[in-house]
């Protein structure tokens, strides 16, 4: 799980780093995607705590995914919008509160990958659980594919 939260954060860096200064580029949407994804991640972090079920286990499996496709859609959105920022290998500085965010992201969410790494140990025969596994195999996918 911890693996695969760093290639997470390691395709937005690359996606990222590849977004600099273009002609007048708004950060705005990007950095409320971030504000968004980053405050989904703290409070599954306080979550994961209290877990001890399948069902709350599939749910926050859930609100991983749909954290991480927020993630993924706002950055892919902003490329989109500045094509020319892509050539850059600097990202923009308006940006770099959040490209610290991402960097530290295995550090400050260490804790919340382990936890849910044996949470699914536990809970990984249950349907539901199975289930949210498979969406969040899907994101993945779509993550490695747009990096």
């Amino acid at each position: 799980m911890m693996k695969r939260f760093l290639i997470i954060c390691m395709a937005v860096l690359g996606i990222l780093n590849q977004s600099a200064l273009a002609a007048n580029p708004d950060p705005a949407d990007i950095k409320k995607g971030f504000a968004t994804y980053f405050s989904m991640m703290d409070q599954m972090q306080k979550d994961v705590r209290s877990i001890r079920d399948a069902k709350a286990t599939s749910k926050l499996l859930d609100d991983w995914t749909r954290a991480h496709e927020l993630l993924l859609n706002t950055t892919l959105k902003y490329n989109k919008q500045y094509p020319e920022a892509v050539a850059s290998k600097t990202p923009p500085p308006e940006l770099a509160e959040e490209m610290k965010k991402v960097a530290d992201a295995k550090f400050n969410y260490g804790s919340l990958t382990s936890d849910l790494s044996v949470l699914v140990k536990t809970f990984k025969n249950d349907p539901a659980v199975k289930a949210a596994l498979d969406r969040r195999a899907k994101t993945m996918k779509q993550l490695h594919q747009a990096n």
